[in-house]
């Protein structure tokens, strides 16, 4: 009970610190109702993802790769019964993952997306999620993914910068194909984190966030 609230608090402040964001561009702009209709969307995937991860415990006595794989089943589980869909099931591909780990702004320049976003991503990594987005700009889905991965990225509950990129970094990749995916990619990226703080073994490289 303790554990949903604080959830519930938590969530509330992060979607309050995103709506903040944009407050700005949205009394200069005069928004729309569809781009109203697509903030409330983008809340909704935000939301979505923290409570998937939060319903996941990270089991320390098992490897980073089995607590993966349930966090894989998890996942899926999670978001058919949740978007009320019965998709195929969606899995993490190691190599890609190994990726956005090893070398992330590569990831984002081989994003399936238009120089100008690929460019508004860096200038959220950048600012750290503060910036204002122009939604005349971008297509209604293209700010919806940006506006999602500026709520990510000012997300402070993640204190490594190089860490919290790649978690934005692993979201803007899934996110090309399903919100499944990018709950499972930003995902497996928090769970390395967590495997890194509980390992004696921080100096290999695939624990240096800043790799």
């Amino acid at each position: 009970m303790k554990k949903n609230f604080l959830l519930a608090v938590a969530i509330s402040a992060l979607i309050s610190s995103c709506e903040m964001t944009d407050e700005t561009f949205i009394q200069e702009k005069n928004t729309n109702k569809n781009e109203v209709t697509e903030k409330k969307s983008a809340l909704n995937e935000v939301e979505l993802y923290y409570t998937i991860m939060n319903a996941f415990s990270y089991d320390e006595l098992e490897s980073y790769e089995n607590n993966l794989a349930v966090f894989e089943k998890h996942t899926n589980d999670y978001t058919n019964r949740i978007l009320g869909s019965s998709t195929a099931y969606e899995a993490i591909d190691t190599k890609q993952l190994s990726s956005i780990l090893m070398d992330p702004d590569e990831v984002v320049n081989q994003l399936n997306c238009s120089k100008q976003v690929k460019m508004m991503i860096h200038t959220i990594l950048k600012f750290d999620g503060k910036v204002l987005i122009d939604s005349s700009l971008f297509t209604e889905d293209e700010h919806k993914l940006l506006f999602v991965l500026s709520c990510l990225q000012a997300d402070d509950s993640i204190n490594d910068s190089g860490w919290k990129r790649k978690r934005t970094i692993a979201f803007a990749y899934g996110a090309q194909h399903t919100i499944t995916k990018a709950i499972l990619y930003a995902g497996a990226v928090e769970l390395r984190i967590q495997f890194c703080k509980n390992t004696k073994r921080q100096h290999r490289i695939w624990c240096n966030s800043n790799s």
